[in-house]
């Protein structure tokens, strides 16, 4: 049968208005309009590394007359100018000679770091530090120069060398450029600095040193007391030793809030009387002391917190030796607090670690990996538990895990106290 013409009229009719009804429910249209095509910003990366070594070993013999080889070189690689710095520091108490190596020059306002101005070159550049490399030794030294005065003969004596570089672009000269804080300048660049800055300090401080703002400090040789009045600072990598009556070498009071020190040498002979210890940490909060070394042949090494509670306390890694009593003292600890102490060694110590437990805390001590010679300590005891308060040591847990001990030697000793701790071995 044929398809009527009606039909495909009706059939055209609806195809037209299915096309209005595009039109007017937001078809196609079209608009005037423009583009552009990518602008590209290349943005190329760069580099200031420094590397120093030296391959004649680091061992030497003070011998009048002689020189020996000794070839430290900085090696730079730079893709942008750069000032290169080098930091010299002589505790040879003038036995040993030597000259800088021309291209370096002597900064202003320092004693001991030279720089020189390395041009941007992706390839490695090395720079010697020492003129010919060499050492030498006075022919005119006699055995009065190499004895100390007691007769015994001089020891410590090193000659240390650090390499710096930075960037050029940005600076006003090296000086200003320059990342090493001089000694004669700390207390300018402490009251200057900012929170959260970093001081890396270069020479001896002399004088008294008060840290009064949450910094970091590198590479404090201090030969006079420091004592820090802020919360949250680090000392890292400091030399400080003090010989004075009832002066520790570093005090942090109960005012602070949070410390740290790492990787540091203290040494320090406070006598008998007054504030005896080489390290006082009266802070609360969150403390860490590790990888240091502490000497204090009048008495203790390190006290922790008499009269604020320590919230956490991280012991690690330390040497403690010549202590004429307490390697370290806890007294004061908060409630539930973690107490860490591994890794640390402890040789000629009237007593390894001294507790006492003022506030009565529940508090867990976590000990493991040290080494104690417990030979000399009262009672030859690792840790002595000492009561002069009341305390009640039953709060206490004290988990012992792979410590070795001197011959005979004992984990736990409670005195003044018919209280226990709680004690785990593994």
């Amino acid at each position: 049968m044929k398809q009527s013409k009606k039909t495909k009229f009706l059939t055209t009719g609806l195809a037209v208005a299915l096309a209005a009804a595009t039109l007017v429910g937001g078809g196609t249209f079209a608009y005037l309009q423009s583009s552009t095509g990518d602008v590209v910003n290349q943005f190329d990366a760069n580099k200031v590394m420094v590397s120093l070594a030296e391959t004649t070993g680091s061992e030497y013999h003070i011998i009048p007359g002689t020189s020996q080889e000794k070839d430290p070189a900085v090696t730079v690689d730079n893709t942008v100018d750069a000032y290169v710095y080098v930091e010299v520091n002589d505790a040879t108490d003038g036995l040993v000679t030597y000259s800088i190596a021309d291209g370096w020059t002597l900064l202003d306002g320092y004693d001991n770091v030279y720089y020189r101005e390395v041009a941007a070159d992706a390839a490695d550049k090395a720079f010697d530090v020492l003129k010919d490399n060499i050492v030498s030794y006075s022919a005119d030294l006699e055995n009065s120069d190499m004895l100390d005065g007691e007769g015994n003969l001089k020891d410590g004596m090193e000659l240390t060398f650090q390499a710096y570089a930075i960037q050029k672009d940005g600076f006003a000269d090296a000086a200003d450029a320059c990342p090493l804080t001089p000694a004669g300048s700390l207390a300018e660049a402490i009251e200057n600095a900012e929170e959260g800055d970093v001081l890396t300090v270069t020479g001896e401080v002399t004088e008294p040193v008060s840290i009064d703002k949450s910094i970091t400090v590198n590479n404090l040789n201090a030969s006079a007391p420091v004592t820090v009045a802020a919360d949250a600072v680090t000392l890292n990598n400091a030399k400080i030793a003090v010989t004075q009556a009832a002066a520790p070498a570093v005090t942090v009071p109960n005012t602070v809030t949070d410390f740290t020190m790492t990787d540091s040498e203290i040494s320090a002979d406070t006598g008998s009387g007054g504030n005896h210890t080489a390290v006082n940490i009266a802070a609360g909060g969150h403390i860490v002391f590790s990888g240091n070394t502490v000497t204090n042949p009048s008495y203790n090494g390190v006290e922790f917190s008499q009269s604020v509670q320590v919230a956490s306390l991280t012991i690690s890694g330390n040497n403690f030796t010549n202590c004429g009593n307490n390697a370290i003292s806890i007294y004061n600890v908060q409630a539930d607090a973690v107490i860490t102490i591994d890794n640390n060694t402890f040789t000629n110590v009237s007593n390894a670690i001294r507790l006492s437990n003022y506030s009565n805390a529940t508090a867990t001590f976590n000990i493991s990996n040290n080494t104690a010679d417990t030979d000399t300590m009262y009672e030859k005891a690792f840790v002595l538990l000492q009561a002069v308060r009341g305390e009640d040591f039953s709060n206490y847990t004290l988990n012992f895990k792979g410590n070795t001990l001197g011959q005979g030697g004992v984990y736990a000793f409670v005195y003044n106290s018919t209280t226990e701790p709680i004690i785990n071995y593994q």
